[in-house]
């Protein structure tokens, strides 16, 4: 009897159903990773670009088509496809200065019937150049 107590106490380590979940949690999180990591990937692409066009010379005096145009060069250039430069608009605030806004949602499948919805907006303020 004290032989086996002993044992027990001597025991250490995680048993096989702890390893089951460490080994699920670890793969519901690199499932996360892998669904979230390319969404924020092209919301930083659409971002960059933005940010690139409110650089640009002249940009705060053109037309809008004229600054969605060259949004647009950009995105089919860094294979933007889920969006267009039409989905950024170009507004002004109360003391004139204008602004690119962005807002937009992107829904990806997760696992089986669970979906992610990404919410993002973004202002960037045009250049006085």
């Amino acid at each position: 009897m004290e032989t086996r107590r002993r044992t027990f106490y001597r025991q250490r380590g995680v048993s096989l159903y702890g390893w089951m979940a460490i080994i699920a949690l670890i793969g519901f999180f690199s499932l996360l990773g892998m669904r979230c990591f390319p969404v924020y990937m092209k919301h930083y692409e659409v971002v960059s670009v933005m940010e690139w066009a409110s650089n640009q010379p002249g940009i705060s005096k053109a037309p809008p088509v004229e600054i969605q145009k060259r949004i647009q060069r950009r995105f089919d250039a860094g294979y933007v496809s889920f969006m267009t430069a039409r989905d950024i608009k170009v507004k002004r605030t109360k003391d004139g200065r204008r602004f690119l806004y962005l807002k937009y949602d992107r829904q990806v499948p997760f696992f089986y019937n669970i979906d992610l919805l990404f919410h993002f907006e973004q202002v960037t303020y045009l250049g006085n150049s």
